[in-house]
Order: C-alpha cells, then sequence, then structure tokens
C-alpha cells in the first residue's frame, strides 16, 4: 500500500495542450507545472493561448500562475481578437487553429504580456510593452492604427453576460 499520493510538479514536453479550468487553451513544447506554488511554465517556438474568440501566439514563454490570477509573458507576440469563436467548445484535444477569418483587432509587442484577472472587479488588465501596435478593423471601411511603448487595457465585466466573460464595457472586445 503507497497511502495517498500528492503530484507536487509535473513536467512535459513535445506538442504539449493545456486546457484550463476557464476554457482557456495553450498550446506549447514544454510545460513546467509547481503544484504547491500554483505555477505553471509553457514554453517553446510559438507558444499559443486561445480562449472563445482570442489568441494570443508567437509568444516563447508563459507563465500562469493560479493563486496571483497573473499570465506574464517575456518577450515578443501577438495578440488577435475575432468577431467569432475560434475554437470548438468541448474538453477533447483539438488542433492548433490557423483562423481563416482576419481579426478585428491584431497587436503586437516587443518585450511582453501582462495579464491580471483580478483587476476591474474581475473583468481584468492586459499591458503590452516593447514597440506596441495594434491595428483594429471593425468595416471594411474603418480602421484604427495605434503605436506606442506601452499599451493598457482595462477590461470590465458585460452586465448581460451569463459566461462572466471580460469585455470593455461596451462588448467590442469579448474574451
Amino acid at each position: 500500500d503507497m497511502g495517498s499520493v500528492q503530484v507536487t510538479s509535473v513536467n512535459a514536453t513535445d506538442k504539449i495542450q493545456v486546457r484550463l479550468k476557464q476554457g482557456a487553451r495553450v498550446f506549447a513544447d514544454r510545460l513546467e507545472g509547481d503544484a504547491l506554488r500554483r505555477n505553471l511554465l509553457l514554453a517553446g517556438e510559438d507558444v499559443m493561448v486561445i480562449q472563445e474568440n482570442v489568441i494570443a501566439d508567437r509568444m516563447r514563454e508563459v507563465r500562469f500562475n493560479d493563486s496571483e490570477k497573473t499570465v506574464r509573458g517575456s518577450g515578443p507576440g501577438r495578440f488577435r481578437y475575432y468577431d467569432s469563436v475560434v475554437t470548438p467548445e468541448t474538453t477533447q484535444k483539438i488542433e492548433r487553429p490557423k483562423p481563416a477569418e482576419r481579426p478585428a483587432l491584431d497587436a503586437t509587442w516587443s518585450q511582453s504580456l501582462s495579464y491580471t484577472d483580478s483587476e476591474n472587479s474581475g473583468g481584468g488588465r492586459l499591458e503590452l510593452e516593447g514597440t506596441v501596435r495594434v491595428r483594429s478593423e471593425t468595416d471594411p471601411k474603418e480602421t484604427g492604427r495605434l503605436d506606442s511603448r506601452r499599451l493598457i487595457l482595462d477590461l470590465e465585466k458585460a452586465p448581460s453576460s451569463s459566461d462572466g466573460s471580460p469585455s470593455t464595457g461596451n462588448d467590442s472586445l469579448e474574451g
């Protein structure tokens, strides 16, 4: 009899796919998990985080801290928002998505990404640092451009949202 067993750390390599309890999926080449500290490190050539209609990719390393409710990515990356959901709602393993539709918002950064879920009454705050470039297209006749060294997006939960997904308050950006 081995008694009770408690897993305190997990390491894995090659074609990692993690489904988080919030429904997000992460694709990576390497995973290091520390259950005691409630940390998860995912790394690789193109780490991808997907939740509903949002994709963050082209990252090399992403750290999830469940106790602090934070996500941090060091180095460059890309964030895309789509008008429709890009992944099927399933608990099964899925193929890495390659959306054919053009994103409504496309942002790139050169230094870091930081997301804090506990900010703004649980809506969250997304910070991009470095050379930040944002392009949006709400319709074919209207485009928006922003170039900066730092971008902060304060998100709030939509009052009519039944699934608890955050938005910018006018439902133009959910995820």
